[in-house]
């Protein structure tokens, strides 16, 4: 069924609690998704355009039924037509004012996304390079099955790829190191020693000087509550023109 194709178990097991990262973050896989589903219409049968639009209302139902999750308005209000009611120019409406509170959505997320980033000069970046080096050698050389010692190195390398980046992701980084301080705990010449843990402490301090550094450069202002989206539209002109609001006319026939 299209809906689980669009939001299968390992999709959804990504999915970040920050409700407007998750609603974006689900709104651009389906659209990859339907943009698939474009490839495979042939415009000289109409059972394949018949397909490619119930594949737009999938996506559509999918993108409400996420927005009533996250409480996403103004989408949350919204009802999912019926199929006999339903046509590409329905959703060609539902598609623009998505994408106009999309918009808001992802510079509103870049901002906050910002806050939990910071810039890192060559020297930090080259420092904490070192502290990774010697959590590998303690790693390697500590007595522990394969599996175990595979899954620690491949968090170390996760944790260099995401240092690789113009900005890092403080908070993933410190994530990723209680993820190896976990992994180790059973593995006792790591969970028994004072170097092993001191270097872990040290990564930590030097990721943390990091972001306090950023920020000051940055100035940042108080965090503030996301802003309230605003409709691409006045209100009475919505009301006029959309199929997909809550202001849609009621003496039409389409069960909105």
């Amino acid at each position: 069924m299209s809906i689980f194709q669009i939001l299968s178990p390992d999709f959804r097991n990504e999915l970040p609690d920050d409700d407007r990262l998750a609603f974006g973050m689900i709104v651009e896989r389906a659209t990859d998704w339907l943009a698939d589903r474009l490839k495979e219409v042939d415009e000289t049968e109409r059972a394949s355009w018949q397909a490619y639009e119930s594949a737009q209302l999938s996506v559509m139902n999918v993108v409400i039924a996420s927005a009533k999750h996250y409480q996403i308005e103004p989408f949350a209000k919204m009802i999912v037509p019926r199929r006999d009611k339903f046509d590409s120019n329905d959703f060609v409406e539902f598609q623009t004012e998505l994408d106009h509170y999309l918009i808001q959505i992802m510079l509103d997320n870049t901002m906050r996304l910002r806050r939990d980033t910071a810039a890192i000069d060559s020297k930090s970046r080259e420092k904490i390079r070192d502290y990774l080096n010697v959590l590998k050698k303690a790693i390697d050389d500590a007595e522990m099955s394969e599996a175990k010692r595979s899954a620690l190195r491949s968090k170390l390398s996760q944790f260099e790829a995401e240092l690789d980046k113009s900005r890092v992701p403080i908070f993933m980084l410190a994530r990723i190191l209680l993820e190896v301080v976990s992994l180790t705990a059973n593995v006792v010449a790591l969970a028994e020693s004072p170097t092993f843990h001191k270097i872990v402490s040290n990564t930590f301090q030097a990721v943390a000087v990091v972001k306090a550094e950023d920020d000051g450069n940055r100035q940042l202002p108080p965090t503030e509550p996301p802003k309230a989206l605003l409709p691409p539209r006045p209100v009475e002109e919505r009301r006029r023109g959309s199929a997909t609001t809550e202001g849609y006319d009621l003496n039409d026939d389409i069960p909105f």
